[in-house]
């Protein structure tokens, strides 16, 4: 008891005391830090930046910021430093380092483009001599939805396939994926990966029916909702389909529609001077 009224005195003095005023400004010209970040930033760029932002004040009624916000400020310290170093330079340079692009090579989200269609390139389709082949160039240039291509492997949809994925990836520094059908059919883990679902763009090989062991047809279930979500959402998305009708792929009549409903481009035959006439089709 002896201590109580002590204890009692320092907590009624703390109730009644007004609250601190708070040592956070309400605006950037106000801010109470070190104003030498630009100098920090046109001597060291990028490896500053993590450091001036961590000096900024955040708190509630404060301005906050991010790396992002500060952007510009990279581009003029490039621009100062190394006027050679141009944002038009830097894109110039990531697509050569894209279009060497190895399994050895490769970072995080790169594209790999097998071995055998590491030739195909948009230049190489024969536009005015192939019926269906300035459908998948236009397309290419200005994808919007998806583009189903049917054929069969002598037709070149493969090579077509890989030619638009390399314009996306190393012309337009777009964010590729690509996976093949039975495979997302056979692994339902890899089926609900969300990276396959929200890519920006994505190369989707050999649409045709997946079979269980006792020859009856195998539910497609995620690998069917991805590709449903991605086609009621409008994202680039270039499928093959090798010979099999839409309706014989074990799939909802509603993803059928779909499917059906996308920009379809049937590929014949390529002949031998055809084949011959780009390198990618030899």
């Amino acid at each position: 008891m002896q201590g109580t009224a002590p204890t009692l005195t320092r907590q009624l003095a703390r109730s009644n005391a007004q609250p601190p005023e708070s040592p956070i400004p309400p605006h950037l010209t106000d801010a109470e830090w070190d104003p030498g970040w630009p100098d920090e930033l046109v001597a060291h760029g990028r490896e500053a930046l993590a450091g001036v932002v961590a000096k900024l004040p955040e708190a509630e009624g404060a301005w906050r910021f991010s790396a992002g916000d500060l952007a510009p400020l990279e581009e003029a310290w490039l621009a100062e430093v190394d006027p050679e170093r141009t944002p038009e330079a830097e894109q110039e340079a990531e697509r050569r380092r894209r279009a060497g692009v190895t399994k050895k090579t490769r970072i995080f989200h790169d594209l790999i483009i097998p071995e055998r269609h590491r030739r195909a390139r948009l230049a190489g389709l024969r536009v005015q001599q192939v019926p269906g082949h300035q459908v998948c160039f236009d397309y290419a240039k200005a994808p919007e939805g998806a583009l189903v291509i049917h054929g069969e492997l002598a037709s070149g949809m493969f090579q077509i396939q890989w030619a638009i994925a390399h314009h996306w990836f190393v012309e337009e520094l777009q964010s590729v994926g690509s996976v093949e059908w039975r495979d997302v059919v056979e692994d339902n883990l890899m089926a609900q990966n969300r990276g396959l679902w929200d890519c920006p763009c994505l190369v989707l090989e050999s649409l045709c029916p997946v079979f269980l062991p006792d020859g009856t047809y195998a539910d497609p279930c995620y690998a069917e909702r991805m590709l449903e979500y991605r086609l009621t959402q409008r994202l680039p998305t270039v499928i093959s389909i090798e010979r099999d009708d839409l309706k014989m792929l074990n799939l909802r009549s509603r993803t059928v529609h779909l499917l059906e409903q996308s920009r379809n481009v049937v590929l014949s035959r390529l002949g031998k001077a055809e084949r011959e006439g780009s390198e990618m089709f030899r």
